[in-house]
Parts: C-alpha cells; sequence; structure tokens
C-alpha cells in the first residue's frame, strides 16, 4: 500500500512558509530578506514537481484570474519605466520597483501552481489540512512568542519575529476566514471538524497577539458575512465562544488590553499629535493618511510615481497611504489602480458561479476574499510575501475548479 508520495511532499513544506523568522532574516540593501523568500525555492519545485508529468490539460477557473494579474503586472512594469523615464528618476528607484514586482510575481506564481497541483492531483483534502496546519504554526509561534521569549514591549520580539505585527495580522486574518467558512459551511469529516474548531479557537489567541487591528477589523467583517450567508445557531454559538476567547485574552495579555484601550479609549492629545481621531476612535492615522495621499493621484494619473516608488522626489509620503487600493492608484496610475481592483472583483464573481457554488466553495472563498479586502483597505499588504500568497491559496476553491459551461448558466 503506498501510503506517501512525492507529489505530496509540497504539502508538508507549506506550513513551513508561515514560520516566524527565528532570527534567520538577512538585511540587503533592496530590503529585508524574510525566512519564507528562502523556503518558497523548494516548495515551487516540489509543487511543479507534482504536476510537471500529469497530461490533464483541462480549463481551470484560475486562468481568468490569471489573465488579469498578468495584465497588471505588464503595467506596472510600464508604468513603472514612464515614470522613470519621464521624471527621471534614479536607475536604483527603477531597480527596486522592479524588485518588488519580481517578488510579488514569485509568490503569486507559487500559488497559482499550487491551485493547479490541487486540482490535477485531487488533493483538496489534503490542501486544507495543510493549510489548517499554517494556521496553527502562526497562532503557536505567537503563544511561544509571549510566554517564553515575553518582553514588556507590545511588539514581537527580535528573536521569533515574524514580519510585523500588521502583517502577520493580516496573514491570520485572511486563513482564519477562508477556515471558518469551510467549518461552518460543513466541510470535512469530524476529525476535521473537531480539530478546526480547536485550531481555530487557538488563532483567535495568537491573532490576539499579533496587534493588528486591521485583521480584527478583516475578521469580524468576514464573520458578519458567514453569519448572514448561513443563518444557523452554531454559527451565532461559536462566535460566542470567540467572544468569550478575547475576553479571556483581554485579562491575560496586556499588550492586548493595552492596544484595545488605546483603540476604543484614546488619549486626546496622542489624537492631536498623530492625527489618528476618527469619531473619537484611534486608527492609526489611516484616515489622516487616507485623505492627504489621496489628492495626490492627479499629480500623475496615467503612470504614476512607479511600483512601491515613493518618498523624496515623488511627492508621496514614504509610509505610504495605509490603504493598498490607493497606492496602487498612486504607484501605477489610473489604470494600475482599476486592474488591482479588479482582481478581487473576478474573484468574487468566479466564487458565485454556480460550479463553486455545488462544491461547496462560494462561502468560504467570498469570506477570505472580503476579509483580505478590508485588509487591503487598512495597509498595503499584497505587495508580495505572505499575504497576497494566503489570498491566492484561498481562492483555491474556485481557481481548481475546470471550467464547465453548463454549470456556470443560471437557472
Amino acid at each position: 500500500m503506498k501510503i506517501f508520495s512525492y507529489k505530496e511532499i509540497w504539502l508538508y513544506i507549506l506550513p513551513l512558509l508561515f514560520l516566524p523568522n527565528m532570527g534567520l532574516a538577512q538585511e540587503t540593501s533592496f530590503g529585508l530578506l524574510q525566512l519564507n523568500d528562502f523556503i518558497i525555492w523548494p516548495y515551487i519545485f516540489t509543487v511543479y514537481l507534482s504536476i510537471s508529468k500529469i497530461n490533464n490539460r483541462v480549463k481551470l477557473y484560475n486562468k481568468e484570474l490569471i489573465y488579469f494579474l498578468f495584465l497588471f503586472l505588464l503595467w506596472s512594469i510600464f508604468s513603472s519605466l514612464c515614470a522613470t523615464l519621464f521624471n527621471d528618476y534614479s536607475a536604483n528607484e527603477l531597480i527596486f520597483s522592479m524588485l518588488k514586482l519580481a517578488k510579488l510575481s514569485l509568490y503569486a506564481v507559487a500559488s497559482l501552481l499550487t491551485i493547479t497541483a490541487i486540482s490535477r492531483n485531487n488533493i483538496n483534502q489534503q490542501f486544507n489540512w495543510s493549510l489548517l496546519a499554517s494556521l496553527t504554526v502562526m497562532s503557536a509561534s505567537l503563544l511561544f512568542d509571549r510566554f517564553i521569549f515575553y518582553q514588556e514591549s507590545n511588539s514581537i520580539s527580535d528573536t521569533i519575529q515574524f514580519y510585523t505585527d500588521n502583517i502577520l495580522s493580516a496573514t491570520m486574518a485572511i486563513l482564519f476566514s477562508y477556515l471558518l467558512g469551510l467549518l461552518f459551511t460543513g466541510y470535512g469529516s469530524r476529525w476535521w471538524q473537531l480539530t478546526a474548531k480547536i485550531c481555530l479557537l487557538l488563532s483567535i489567541f495568537g491573532i490576539a497577539l499579533s496587534n493588528g487591528r486591521g485583521g480584527w477589523i478583516a475578521i469580524l467583517v468576514s464573520s458578519i458575512y458567514i453569519a448572514y450567508r448561513l443563518r444557523m445557531k452554531q454559527v451565532i454559538g461559536f462566535l460566542s465562544v470567540c467572544i468569550v476567547a478575547i475576553v479571556t485574552a483581554y485579562s491575560i495579555f496586556p499588550q492586548f488590553e493595552d492596544l484595545v484601550d488605546r483603540t476604543i479609549d484614546p488619549d486626546p492629545l496622542y489624537l492631536a499629535e498623530y492625527h489618528s481621531d476618527l469619531a473619537g476612535i484611534e486608527t492609526g492615522g489611516r484616515w489622516f493618511y487616507l485623505k492627504k495621499e489621496g489628492i495626490k493621484v492627479l499629480d500623475a494619473p496615467i503612470f504614476g510615481t512607479g511600483f512601491f516608488h515613493r518618498g523624496g522626489e515623488t511627492g508621496l509620503d514614504p509610509v505610504g497611504s495605509h490603504n493598498f487600493f490607493v497606492q496602487m492608484f498612486l504607484e501605477t496610475g489610473i489604470i494600475g489602480g482599476i486592474l488591482a481592483i479588479l482582481v478581487f472583483f473576478i474573484m468574487w464573481k468566479q466564487a458565485g458561479r454556480r460550479m463553486v457554488v455545488l462544491n461547496g466553495g462560494e462561502i468560504p472563498t467570498k469570506a477570505a476574499i472580503s476579509s483580505a479586502f478590508v485588509v487591503g483597505l487598512s495597509g498595503e499588504y499584497f505587495y508580495g510575501g505572505m499575504v497576497l500568497f494566503t489570498m491566492l491559496l484561498s481562492y483555491g476553491a474556485v481557481g481548481r475548479l475546470p471550467v464547465n459551461r453548463m454549470h456556470d448558466l443560471k437557472n
């Protein structure tokens, strides 16, 4: 009896991509190389190996998404070149833009290859187990950090640091939303359901410790969406348990308590100094930067300033607008901004098609997309790396399905 196949190796590597840096990140002149930037290469190799000898060439739903991602990539390259030439930016700025686009392409290719591997090898169940393990890795890392490497500051310790608090929170929010959708649509065996409940409850504590408020709001939005669509008593029951877990986290984790208190009952002097006030709530300056930066789209409406090119001569704030979609309009012009929004629109539209609904992928995927969209409104997290990777993996429930026009016809 064959127990293990080389075609499944990538399923075991996937959770390793979500490991914290553990002091192994390397600083370069063009940014920080994370641990997963090294692991992604053997991951891509093993994923490709699992599909390289399969002759099945059935058209999948992800082909349409690939088309729009490719258009966005081409336009971003073109607009960055034009912005550099017309504004006489330095060659280093252009190189940095191209490297950022290369990283975005790398993680997009890794996720799209993964979707193809799920389909051709028919291993969707194993894939969802791997995603559950990935969320558990992040949650356990944060809990391990707090109880083993605990420090007085409110940030994750340098010893085990995983990107930044906000990026980790965004990644966990998208994956949590997808798995929560799977759980409440009745997916999986009893063993999977039980394990998912335990892991999701564990992740509530991890997400609380990530200190990323954008991720908290994203989970709230996706949970409301799931509850609205299903209208099930068990959804409300599980969310009630989550509320108890949040209250518990508030009482036992001082850094979580401090951040919640600063958010809902902030110091008026702090609000005034950092322009963080929105109806008395501390927003981290999101609304201020959105208004301040958004109007600058008119300064370079066609080509923008170049992908991830900000500060200095561009006139853009170095810290950005704290909104991915606005930032795409600023850096890649109106066309690039529209293409970025269309990527989300295409995923949402495909998730509602009859073939996807029949396969149980609609609600989990839409929950993840809604979470990702909210995350994008609160920060610039989709330049590449694990947030983009996780969003596209969550789309796998749709992208892995073969296009069947008869099933897609409306009743």
